[in-house]
């Protein structure tokens, strides 16, 4: 995949020229910051929130949109590219992107990432 399609596609999923969508808030206990020497894992049934709380991340650490990176891994532009190759793809553009911001990586749906 090429880098502009890559973009494009981060760019549709991220918030950094869009609202945040109205949402019911989750209801869960997050810990008081957040740290760049752990990923934070949500998991649960299927239909219940995960995605949604993704984006209260956002609003409860407070972090600006244009350096948080979301990503849905069912995305069907994204069907042939599901391997870590298309991940660290997307690291490097956040990167780049980004010119030395700190910057977060939201991913959804991952598991399909071989």
């Amino acid at each position: 995949m090429n880098e502009n399609e890559l973009l494009d596609i981060l760019s549709y999923w991220s918030y950094w020229d869009k609202d945040l969508p109205d949402y019911v808030n989750r209801l869960v206990t997050l810990p008081h910051e957040m740290s760049n020497k752990l990923a934070l894992v949500i998991q649960g049934v299927r239909r219940s929130g995960k995605s949604t709380l993704l984006v209260q991340l956002m609003e409860h650490y407070k972090l600006n949109p244009k350096n948080c990176i979301f990503i849905n891994f069912e995305d069907p532009k994204l069907e042939n590219f599901l391997n870590s190759e298309t991940l660290d793809q997307i690291v490097k553009l956040g990167e780049k992107e980004r010119k030395g911001e700190k910057i977060y990586f939201f991913f959804d749906e991952i598991q399909n990432v071989s």
